[in-house]
């Protein structure tokens, strides 16, 4: 039986307020960290969950620049990166004989 409890902080949408959120989440003791949802935001939070050795996973952080594990390898995304994406998109266009969108 696996138990999970959460812990929801509510911040503004900057990156300058990220830090202070992580560092909150890790006093508290939580073991993972979901979000934050955009790039500078989470570019923000692995600074400091790194230094904790403090696992974040980005529900919306598509950047192709947290897919270098040698320096974010405490990071993993629930969505595809801008990369997958694109070549998704353009072997769909393949198939579908497009020329142009």
């Amino acid at each position: 039986r696996l138990k999970l409890d959460f812990t929801l902080w509510e911040q503004d949408r900057t990156a300058r307020s990220t830090p202070a959120a992580v560092l909150r989440c890790v006093e508290a003791g939580n073991h993972v960290i979901v979000g934050p949802s955009s790039t500078p935001q989470t570019e923000s939070a692995l600074m400091v969950a790194s230094v904790y050795d403090t696992p974040v996973i980005g529900y919306r952080s598509t950047s192709t620049l947290f897919s270098n594990q040698g320096i974010y390898a405490n990071f993993a995304r629930s969505v595809p990166s801008d990369a997958v994406m694109v070549e998704a998109l353009i072997a769909f266009m393949h198939e579908m004989q497009w020329k142009q969108i």
